[in-house]
């Protein structure tokens, strides 16, 4: 797990400022989702 990370991470800085730009999006997107999903799931409650 350790190796995987510290790629990744290692290609992140690697990587040309756009796919940073555009995985940043993805990500931002995800934490929106799942930030809607648990609101929902605490409304239910």
């Amino acid at each position: 797990m350790a190796k995987v990370s510290s790629s990744s991470a290692f290609w992140v800085h690697q990587a040309p400022a756009a796919i940073q730009d555009s995985s940043v999006d993805v990500l931002t997107m995800g934490q929106r989702r799942s930030r809607d999903i648990s609101q929902q799931m605490a409304q239910r409650q």
